[in-house]
């Protein structure tokens, strides 16, 4: 199962994309997450970094409209 996680919609006051990020990856429940953010919320070297981290291969699926969509797969 895909889990499709859209880091450009504010969560809440209190809500960072970032943690909702580690959060899921950390879970490792996952085979494959597509996250949708923007190269200002996560770049693309952050995306490997956490990726290499927690055990995911990250590959980037489309970038337009400043939108890039990661995909994290574990290794």
């Amino acid at each position: 199962m895909v889990l499709q996680l859209d880091l450009t919609k504010a969560g809440g006051c209190s809500d960072n994309p970032l943690s909702r990020l580690i959060s899921i990856i950390k879970e490792k429940e996952n085979d494959e997450v597509e996250v949708t953010t923007t190269p200002e919320i996560i770049p693309q070297g952050l995306a490997q970094l956490l990726g290499n981290r927690y055990g995911y291969k990250v590959t980037v699926k489309t970038v337009e409209n400043n939108r890039i969509i990661y995909v994290f797969k574990k290794s």
